[in-house]
């Protein structure tokens, strides 16, 4: 997977829905928000491997390692 957001984010489409579908726990990619004490989720992930991933491509393309996060999370 590259680093195109539209790859990176069409392609946990299949693993968001197969979360929400089984009703388990999931992985989700957080941003900081601009007030610097709360996050805002971006996309949930079957697993925490492909929410790394997903960071990983985004901090390959350009922002800032501190930004993001990935966090465990129920459906």
């Amino acid at each position: 997977m590259g680093t195109d957001p539209e790859q990176l984010f069409g392609a946990g489409m299949w693993s968001e829905n197969a979360v929400r579908a089984k009703n388990r726990n999931a992985f989700v990619l957080e941003e900081r928000h601009p007030d610097g004490h709360r996050w805002i989720a971006v996309r949930r992930f079957a697993t925490k491997r492909e929410a790394h991933a997903a960071m990983q491509a985004l901090i390959a393309g350009g922002a800032a390692r501190d930004r993001y996060r990935v966090e465990r999370a129920t459906s």
